[in-house]
């Protein structure tokens, strides 16, 4: 007599009812890669900024981009931008198309994205580059007045040391803007950069290469133009805006009396007393 045989057919059904089976039997498997995601955070790295900008920085192997906040005009620094103790990145397993998870020191990550040619190190141990030796020049950010710290609010030694960074690179490219301008041909001109304005600005210095343009309106008086936003004329005595002149102090009351746009608080006192 031959020996009884059994199959499973392939249709969904019996797939279905086969994991059924499988998963009494076995129980539910989780995948959770490295153990090491599941831990929790010890510590935060901050990376603060000196620079008037936001700055991106591009690492699509582990996340879309890193971006450090630029720092407001009237504030020492910026906000941090915060990496945790351990970043996860991706890493494919040998002799497999199977990945797999890797954990790199946060203070690592940090110390890649501000400068990739020097692995090691922080703001204190950091010193100039020459750009023939640098395989990522232009990525130097402690240059640009960026540094990362373990301090949740940077010590006044980190603020100095990074703007002092930042100021010198951006004397330093004025210097180059100015020379670029000075040749006076057209190449020399388009290589002045936004960065180089950028650092003209900083320092508050309008230049033939770096003007700061806005609206203007005539002087109903004489002529000239004035901002958009000035209340008296730079030229005449005209007044555009004679309430906000007066709260500067640019214009008085006997000024304004004078000129009709307002009555003389003395014969306004005299004429509430009559009614009275």
């Amino acid at each position: 007599m031959a020996e009884p045989t059994a199959t499973i057919s392939s249709t969904p059904r019996a797939s279905q009812q086969a994991n059924a089976i499988m998963r009494e039997k076995n129980g539910v498997y989780s995948f959770m890669g490295d153990a090491n995601i599941r831990r929790n955070i010890e510590y935060y790295v901050y990376v603060f900024s000196t620079y008037p900008e936001e700055l991106r920085i591009e690492r699509p192997t582990a996340h879309p981009s890193y971006v450090i906040p630029g720092c407001a005009k009237d504030e020492p620094y910026s906000k941090p931008l915060k990496i945790p103790d351990i970043i996860q990145y991706p890493a494919q397993i040998a002799g497999s198309s199977e990945i797999t998870t890797r954990g790199i020191d946060g203070r690592f990550v940090a110390q890649d994205l501000l400068n990739p040619d020097n692995a090691s190190g922080d703001w204190r141990t950091q010193r100039p580059m020459n750009a023939a030796n640098m395989s990522n020049e232009g990525t130097n950010l402690y240059a640009l007045g960026v540094w990362w710290t373990l301090n949740e609010k940077p010590k006044d030694d980190e603020v100095a040391a990074a703007r002092g960074k930042m100021e010198a690179t951006f004397n330093d490219l004025i210097d180059r803007a100015n020379a670029l301008h000075m040749a006076g041909d057209l190449n020399s001109i388009r290589e002045i950069t936004r960065q180089m304005r950028i650092a003209a600005t900083y320092f508050s210095i309008e230049t033939p290469w770096n003007k700061t343009h806005g609206s203007t309106k005539e002087c109903h008086g004489c002529g000239t133009m004035n901002s958009a936003r000035a209340v008296v004329c730079s030229k005449c005595p005209a007044t555009f805006n004679w309430e906000k002149a007066m709260e500067l102090g640019l214009r008085t009351i006997k000024q304004a009396v004078a000129a009709g746009v307002m009555e003389s608080p003395e014969k306004s006192s005299q004429e509430r007393s009559g009614k009275d």
